[in-house]
């Protein structure tokens, strides 16, 4: 965690490019006193409230998405590359002995550390299910059901032009950002939940 523990009074904001407001950066919960279960504020338009929290916080965190937001969505993610000044700027950012910075993603772990570079960030990849702690080990039941849901998913929708599937050994993606809505659509119809019962 940087080298830190998080204190008890924090401010905590997230960062996602694609979050539900005007697909903007929008304030987590933890930062925020609206209802549970309503629509995240647009960023700057709550910038007081979060002034107010972050100024009287003994540690913050910050918490970013990287697809979307520290780069440009590609229709190929292998050829993302991060800009040199956001780099700098994310280095900067996580020497502050006040503020704890991850970087969260669905990505590999490895692959986010590989493509920004600043060791001194802390890296959750695959939404929490990759971190700097213990390696999640699937058992061998989650094991046989993901392979099973993996090469469904390759049959029926594989070929299907402009899908890719992707492999992340705990988990597997579906991407369809190269396909047309049609093609999405007819392969988000032929998807099903892979469930224990129909790979016995």
């Amino acid at each position: 965690m940087n080298g830190r523990h998080p204190a008890k009074r924090m401010a905590a904001l997230t960062v996602d490019a694609e979050a539900p407001a005007q697909r903007a950066p929008s304030i987590s919960r933890t930062a925020r006193k609206k209802a549970p279960g309503s629509p995240p504020r647009h960023l700057f338009r709550a910038w007081n409230e979060i002034k107010a929290r972050v100024s009287g916080a003994e540690l913050c965190a910050l918490l970013l998405d990287f697809d979307g937001t520290l780069v440009r969505l590609r229709p190929r993610p292998w050829e993302v590359r991060v800009p040199q000044r956001t780099k700098r700027m994310l280095g900067r950012l996580a020497r502050n002995p006040r503020l704890f910075v991850a970087i969260v993603s669905g990505r590999r772990r490895e692959d986010l550390q590989t493509r920004i570079g600043v060791p001194t960030l802390r890296f959750v990849g695959l939404h929490g299910a990759e971190t700097d702690g213990p390696k999640i080990k699937l058992s061998q039941e989650c094991t046989r059901i993901l392979a099973a849901a993996h090469r469904d998913a390759i049959e029926r929708i594989g070929s299907m032009q402009g899908m890719r599937i992707e492999d992340k050994v705990l988990s597997f993606a579906v991407h369809y950002r190269g396909a047309t809505p049609e093609v999405a659509g007819a392969a988000r119809s032929l998807a099903r939940p892979a469930t224990s019962s129909e790979f016995k």
